[in-house]
């Protein structure tokens, strides 16, 4: 049987895609590049955002186009969204994202089936040309009022440590160079079973292999527990760690923030971000805005100007509120669209230039990039010990797996541009 496999949204949801596809190459099915040459189609949904969502269901819409292939939704939207799906796409295969193992028995159950499932501690063990997306946990301990995500995925489950390190060192083995630890917040890693994220880092980093690992979005709330202790992590092994850290600030209202439900105040979130900062002034930092949740405020929204413009981070992702079902979020009055269409032009052209202004100091230095594959317009990509994209707009030679010395020709609000200076 050939497959395809469309993932929509997180690390997490890639991962999730990477373990179907290892349990269905195991039994002899084979992987195809495009949904119409497949017999079964599996789309990994995401449900984070309406804008993301809506993308799903145009994809569904043009699935039912194709013909006769068989049709599995798997992914966050089955647990949440079923009525939804039924809806758009009645004859589909209904796979909740806890019950990717039992992919084997959605491709042979009869069309309009919801398959159930309990997520075992099974870790995926393939990697897309070097980069392995490594789940650490599945859930979440807050309770974001305006989050659909822990409904899909639920409480806080983690994997044990041991597993982790065991499925670093076969990645590794298998050629991986680069791995992504991912969950719904790394930063909530252990809280289950008496561990720390600082803790499962030293046992990764003590693998004596070539590879670096990025660290995955942690909330604040979590991250003061532990600051101290994963700063000398970074210290300890300058090689094995991107220095590259996401942060999520939403708002920089304090107001907003507890009508948010987050457990940290703007105040703490911007320490945070001095202290890191402080020991290493080159770390990346990415947070996440969410501009016009309902009761914003000008002054709410001059407060998150303001504490970007003290903060400065190096990437921004700004997403205008949408309503979740089943949040209660979506309960509350919702601001004028004009009004945050208006505040989401404002702050990201304020990112573009703070985002700039941190990557103008690159221009004409040489910096060293791990080279991670091909660029998306043409060239090969990599990224800096920070984590900075670089482009290689002119090179075509792979080099993938190693790091090369390149020369930072320009810059951009996004990525860095040069060309190779040593190859050898």
């Amino acid at each position: 049987m050939r497959f395809y496999i469309r993932t929509f949204g997180c690390a997490l949801n890639k991962a999730d895609s990477l373990l179907i596809q290892e349990i269905l190459q195991k039994h002899g099915h084979i992987p195809v590049k495009s949904p119409e040459d497949a017999d079964v189609v599996i789309i990994n949904t995401c449900t984070v955002r309406q804008p993301v969502e809506h993308r799903v269901l145009a994809y569904l819409q043009k699935l039912r186009q194709l013909g006769n292939q068989r049709v599995i939704i798997a992914g966050c939207m089955p647990r949440v969204q079923s009525k939804l799906l039924r809806k758009v796409f009645p004859e589909a295969i209904l796979l909740p994202w806890n019950a990717s193992e039992h992919i084997l028995e959605a491709i042979s159950a009869p069309k309009g089936s919801f398959i159930e499932g309990v997520r075992s501690n099974r870790i995926p063990l393939l990697h897309q040309d070097g980069r392995a997306f490594l789940p650490i946990a599945y859930g979440c301990v807050g309770e974001c009022s305006f989050c659909i995500v822990r409904l899909a995925r639920g409480s806080l489950r983690s994997f044990p440590p041991e597993t982790i390190v065991d499925a670093v060192r076969c990645l590794t083995e298998r050629g991986a160079f680069e791995i992504y630890l991912t969950a719904q917040d790394t930063g909530a890693y252990g809280l289950d079973v008496g561990y720390t994220l600082p803790e499962l880092l030293e046992q990764i980093c003590s693998i004596d292999r070539d590879f670096v690992v990025r660290i995955g979005m942690m909330n604040p709330n979590h991250l003061i527990r532990f600051i101290d202790d994963l700063l000398q992590i970074f210290r300890k092994y300058p090689n094995k760690l991107y220095r590259f850290l996401h942060i999520p600030l939403q708002s920089g209202s304090n107001q907003i923030l507890k009508k948010m439900n987050r457990q940290y105040t703007a105040e703490e979130w911007l320490s945070l971000i001095e202290r890191i900062r402080c020991a290493f002034p080159d770390m990346s930092i990415a947070t996440d805005i969410i501009v016009g949740f309902p009761s914003e405020t000008e002054e709410d929204f001059r407060a998150t100007v303001s504490i970007l413009q003290k903060a400065k981070p190096d990437i921004v992702n700004v997403a205008k509120f949408t309503p979740r079902p089943g949040t209660p979020a979506a309960k509350l009055k919702q601001l004028p669209s004009q009004v945050v269409k208006e505040r989401s032009r404002v702050l990201s052209k304020l990112v573009r230039r703070i985002c700039l202004e941190r990557n103008v100091p690159y221009e004409g230095i040489i910096v060293n990039a791990l080279i991670t594959g091909a660029a998306p317009f043409g060239g090969m990509e990599g990224r800096t010990r920070n984590y900075k994209p670089v482009i290689l707009p002119d090179w075509t030679r792979s080099y993938q797996g190693q790091w090369i010395r390149v020369l930072i020709e320009r810059v951009s609000p996004f990525a860095l541009y040069g060309k190779p200076v040593r190859t050898d």
